[in-house]
């Protein structure tokens, strides 16, 4: 048995508002639209944002190598187990009255 499957380019979008369309209470028509009108560019930028991701990631074995785990087990007993580090915006430390910075100890 075979199975069919057709894509279609279908243009889904967010329908106007009629005379009779629901509108929330305590809102204007005009309000609302403006409030759905926003819903809907975020949505398509969430989208896009996707989009622009696509393609775009690490190779595996490009990754093991410059970690080192492809031919030894150093990395075992590193601080980080392997991990790639960043730098934090805020101090953990948990120390009071110092200077704020990137590492503070």
């Amino acid at each position: 048995m075979y199975c069919i499957v057709l894509y279609l380019s279908i243009q889904v979008k967010t329908a106007a508002l009629g005379n009779n369309s629901y509108v929330p209470e305590g809102l204007t028509k005009a309000q609302y639209e403006k409030i759905r009108g926003a819903d809907t560019k975020k949505k398509a930028d969430f989208y896009q944002m996707n989009v622009a991701k696509a393609g775009k990631f690490l190779d595996y074995t490009e990754f093991y190598i410059k970690r080192g785990t492809d031919t030894k087990d150093d990395w075992k007993k590193d601080v980080n187990l392997g991990h790639r580090m960043t730098k934090t915006k805020y101090d953990f430390s948990g120390a009071k009255n110092e200077a704020k910075g990137w590492f503070t100890k």
